[in-house]
């Protein structure tokens, strides 16, 4: 009995067209690893597998594993294991989104935005990588990251307000800032010069500014 293709995403009708070819373990992990290479998320990798696993269920069976193709066994316990490798590094990642602040930059503009500030004299010329990981970049090499702020501690958090404001999270980016800059009492800094000038801005806030923009150009 043949997995029927029609009716199935074009990835989907590749691997069962592959599995009706009685294709070998090793071509059918080569060619599931080739077609998530082009996926754009975990959530997409882990959805196909599951439709996969879910689908040769429902066309024929728990009892498909011993029948036409025994290599069918081994190609779903590693996709099993594929599936859990992912979850893993998903939940990896969400723990270490404590010490992350959450920007809308790119990770090249992450690493325009550090250089900027290097040039300025606001950080030192150190741990690039890490920086970018910190403002929000993907990095598997990174849990934490701190340097030393080294002018003025309110132009640190009126960068962090202007790259990270979340006015249902302020609590939780402070603290990560503070893990970041060294920097304590960072919303009470806020506060300071959002209250006591017109500007609702801390003195020299538009070299922070410029930053920023030509960061995200």
């Amino acid at each position: 009995m043949k997995i029927n293709t029609e009716n199935y995403d074009a990835e989907l009708e590749i691997i069962y067209k592959a599995i009706n070819d009685l294709k070998t373990l090793d071509e059918l992990k080569s060619l599931f690893n080739t077609i998530v290479s082009d996926l754009e998320s975990d959530e997409t990798i882990i959805g196909l597998i599951r439709s996969i696993q879910n689908n040769l269920l429902k066309e024929q069976g728990l009892n498909i594993w011993g029948r036409g193709n025994g290599n069918l066994g081994a190609f779903l316990s590693f996709l099993k294991i594929r599936q859990h490798e992912i979850q893993l590094k998903r939940k990896k990642q969400f723990s270490n989104n404590k010490n992350q602040l959450k920007t809308n930059l790119t990770d090249p503009q992450r690493g325009k935005l550090f250089d900027l500030l290097v040039k300025n004299g606001f950080i030192t010329d150190k741990d690039r990588d890490g920086f970018i990981w910190a403002f929000g970049g993907v990095n598997d090499k990174f849990t934490s990251y701190s340097t030393e702020w080294l002018k003025a501690k309110n132009l640190a958090v009126y960068l962090i307000d202007k790259l990270c404001y979340d006015p249902t999270n302020s609590i939780h980016y402070w603290a990560i800032g503070t893990r970041i800059f060294g920097i304590k009492k960072m919303a009470q800094i806020k506060q300071g010069y959002f209250s006591i000038n017109q500007t609702s801005k801390p003195k020299g806030f538009n070299l922070i500014d410029t930053i920023i923009s030509e960061a995200q150009k």
